[in-house]
């Protein structure tokens, strides 16, 4: 059994006490840290210096039920286009997470909110709608 690394995706101060397992956030830390997180109204996803909204529409037939991530809302800033960096978690209790998703981004996330909050370090940011 290969236990994977996740403290790469967790901040340095957060590394001197157990980590959590079985968290609402767990596919921020796993494998890549890239794929999308059932938050409870949004899927979101934390890629590229980039933080992707979903608001998810299921599918289904008689032997299916399906979730699939569609962009609906990304967020990011020009200048950090290219840090080659990766989302870190800075805080969390049983119902949030704080995510730097990149030097100037930072998602504040919080289980069944209808909101998704950002802070921002700088005034441009590039938002897409689809």
């Amino acid at each position: 059994m290969v236990i994977p690394d996740t403290t790469r995706f967790f901040a340095p101060r957060l590394l001197n006490a157990p980590l959590p397992t079985n968290t609402f956030f767990q596919n921020f830390v796993l494998k890549n840290g890239d794929q999308p997180e059932y938050i409870h109204t949004y899927s979101i996803r934390s890629a590229a210096d980039e933080l992707t909204v979903c608001h998810p529409a299921r599918t289904h037939s008689a032997s299916l039920v399906d979730q699939p991530f569609v962009e609906d809302l990304t967020i990011s800033f020009p200048s950090d286009a290219n840090n080659g960096g990766h989302h870190r978690i800075v805080a969390f209790d049983d119902l949030s997470v704080t995510i730097d998703v990149s030097p100037s981004l930072r998602a504040h996330l919080v289980r069944s909110c209808p909101y998704v909050t950002l802070t921002t370090t700088k005034c441009v940011v590039d938002v897409a709608l689809v």
